[in-house]
């Protein structure tokens, strides 16, 4: 057990596919040490989105799923930052290499990119034309 952040870090195996997860009564995140580092990190910093937000047990399967798609998002803003992304999508070609090369799983890869804000999205714009000779009037 280690203290990341402010919230406490059990490492246990967990059933199925989990990675990860958040304990509302004990405000415990539970990491799976069979996962990868880079799986770990990710599953950190996504559990303590949940601690911080002050997730407690979701009364729907409506509100469960909103809420993993804005931690998701949160998660991605916070492991990618924009001039990582850039260099990212300009030096690599395929998604799992930009994946790699960012130290996060293609699906928060995916949430990064999704979740752009519009002033970002013009930096993604712009660097995909200067950067990369993407020609926009096809």
């Amino acid at each position: 057990m280690f203290w990341g952040g402010m919230g406490r870090v059990l490492y246990k195996e967990l059933a199925g596919s989990q990675c990860g997860s958040f304990d509302p009564d004990s405000g415990a995140i539970i990491i799976d040490p069979r996962a990868t580092r880079q799986t770990q990190r990710n599953s950190i910093v996504h559990e303590e989105i949940h601690r911080i937000l002050g997730h407690g047990r979701a009364p729907s399967l409506a509100v469960h799923v909103a809420r993993e798609v804005m931690v998701d998002r949160l998660t991605a803003r916070r492991l990618i930052p924009l001039p990582a992304l850039l260099n990212a999508l300009v030096s690599c070609r395929s998604t799992a290499e930009k994946a790699r090369t960012l130290g996060v799983s293609e699906n928060i890869l995916f949430a990064r990119l999704v979740g752009l804000e519009s002033s970002e999205q013009l930096f993604v714009d712009v660097c995909a034309r200067r950067c990369v000779g993407v020609a926009w009037d096809v």
